[in-house]
């Protein structure tokens, strides 16, 4: 299984406005984990975030996104390890093209 796995697309909701979705998966080995966005959004977009250990089913310390902006964000928390994931959704308006 591959460590990270990253989606994005672009969904037009009315006339002359772009709404950016970017989802992925990645793996959490740090207590600080940064993600880098695939294409920057044009302003802060929101995050969301679902930790989960592969293979088992209790997440012992909840995962806090502590810095988000266009690029990238950053999320934390006690939980590190080689069978440790996130996977996160972010939503934003698309860059001007």
């Amino acid at each position: 299984m591959s460590s990270e796995i990253k989606t994005s697309f672009v969904v037009k909701p009315e006339v002359g406005k772009r709404v950016l979705i970017q989802h992925g998966r990645k793996q959490k080995e740090v207590a600080a984990l940064e993600v880098f966005f695939d294409t920057d959004f044009l302003d802060t977009p929101t995050v969301v975030v679902t930790p989960y250990w592969r293979g088992r089913s209790e997440v012992g310390h909840a995962e806090t996104v502590t810095a988000v902006n266009q690029h990238r964000f950053i999320v934390e928390s006690g939980n590190a390890a080689s069978d440790y994931f996130v996977a996160w959704t972010a939503i934003g308006l698309a860059p001007d093209r």
